[in-house]
């Protein structure tokens, strides 16, 4: 789970999107990423 945030969050999303990395999750703020990341875990 990465948080993205600042000036080029939006193309770094992007970028994640496209690579070829499996598993990448993204979020937006902290409490979105623990969400995301206990969601990953199940």
């Amino acid at each position: 789970v990465v948080r993205l945030d600042g000036t080029n969050a939006e193309e770094a999303k992007i970028i994640l999107q496209n690579s070829k990395i499996e598993n990448i999750i993204s979020a937006d703020s902290l409490s979105d990423g623990a969400k995301k990341a206990v969601e990953a875990s199940l």
